[in-house]
Formats: structure tokens, sequence, C-alpha cells
């Protein structure tokens, strides 16, 4: 397979696999193909294996996902979310506590650190990012989003959840309320805020979680205090 069979103009097809098999004249099967392998994803990305060289030369484009491809697709993607150093589990548990009675109990959900793209609906460009998207089964995505709608606002919930209280729900497809240009601007707001973070180093901390008493009175955990930490004109630091 290679790139020119997937479609421009349909996102959808892209947060998906795009299946497209058919046999060329010559006799060659071309699609997309799943392929079962004894060991590990990083493995398979290795350069130096012989596999790869392979895949490489033949122009096989490949990508790792957990569900199967033709079932898994894309609600949308958090703005303010590091890709960088999110833990999954850790989002996906207190995604579930914000959601509560809102989310289906058997709606199966992951998050997924990946490149992003938003096509321009006038130019056709693509803008493409580094975010992290949250996925479902296709045909639960409607549902998983009107869940995701009514999360309450990041200048509300980062001061209650420290792991997503500071995001926004963002979907990659237009509707009454997000416009194509309204869910652009957000992509490339999302990234010059993604440039300016930076690393800080804490010594002696054994558990990030533990609720700790502080000087002021205040009862919580070292990440909810850093989640929620201003400076004194109200910007939030970390």
């Amino acid at each position: 397979t290679n790139a020119s069979q997937l479609p421009d103009n349909e996102i959808e097809d892209y947060i998906i696999y795009y299946h497209n098999h058919h046999v060329t004249a010559g006799g060659q099967l071309t699609g997309m193909c799943c392929i079962e392998a004894p060991f590990a994803w990083y493995q398979l990305k290795d350069e130096k294996k012989t596999l790869f060289k392979w895949l490489k030369d033949k122009g096989v484009f490949m990508k790792y996902v957990s569900f199967k491809a033709d079932q898994v697709s894309a609600a949308g993607w958090f703005y303010g979310m590091s890709p960088d150093v999110v833990k999954k589990d850790e989002v996906v548990t207190e995604i579930r506590k914000r959601l509560g009675a809102n989310l289906p109990d058997d709606l199966s959900l992951q998050i997924a650190p990946r490149m992003l793209s938003i096509t321009d609906k006038i130019t056709r460009d693509r803008f493409s990012f580094k975010g992290v998207a949250i996925e479902c089964e296709r045909s639960r995505v409607k549902e998983l989003q009107e869940a995701l709608y009514k999360m309450d606002s990041p200048q509300k919930a980062r001061y209650e959840y420290g792991i997503t209280g500071g995001i926004l729900f963002v979907p990659f497809v237009e509707n009454d309320v997000w416009t194509n240009a309204k869910i652009l601007g957000m992509a490339k707001a999302h990234v010059q805020e993604m440039s300016k973070l930076g690393q800080i180093f804490l010594q002696n901390v054994n558990d990030i979680d533990r609720n700790l008493q502080w000087r002021d009175g205040d009862d919580e955990s070292l990440r909810t205090m850093l989640a929620t930490c201003t400076t004194s004109d109200g910007y939030q630091m970390i």
C-alpha cells in the first residue's frame, strides 16, 4: 500500500485505517493488512532489523493500535495535554471519574498520544501536530463525545482533578458549536502552548499523589498543588 490511497478530504478515514484491497493489472494485491509478530512493537521499528528494512524498501506504512483497526475511531483530542509526558492509564482513570454517570459502563476508551491532523476546509491544507487523542469503538463515538462535552470547564476542574483538570476536549469533525476554523485554531494554539513547556526536578518525593498537610492549611497531594499553582497575577505555572 502507499500514501496515495488515502483520501484527501475525509478526516475520519485518517483516524482509522483505510482499507482499499484490490488486485492491480500486474497481479499484485494491495491494501491494508494485519501483521502479527511474536515480538514487541519497538523491535519491529528497529531500523537495523531485516523486516523493517524490507518494509521501508517496499514503501509499507505501519502504525500501532491496541484495538482492531476497523473498529476504533477517535472522538477528538485534548487541548492542553502534553503527549510527551502523559501516562495513559492515569488519564483514563481520571477521565472516567470525571464523566461519572454520563459515560456508559460498557463503553471502552483509550488514550493515544500520536500525530494528529486537521484539514482546513477552505484551503484543503492539513495542519499536523503531536497531541493526545481519545478513542473508542467507532459505532459509539457520538456517545463518548456527548459525555466529554459535559465535563466541567478547565477553570473549575483544575482545582479538583490534578491530571486532567486543565484540559479541554476538542472534536476532529466540525459541528454546530465547533467550526472547522475553531478546531484548527485550537490545534495551532495547542502547539504554541506545548512549545512553552519546560521541566523542573523535585528531590525527595516519594508519592506525588499522597495527600500532604501544607502550611496554609490545605490538605492535597503534590500533584494537585502543582496543577493549581499560579503566579501572583493569576498565570497557571504548571
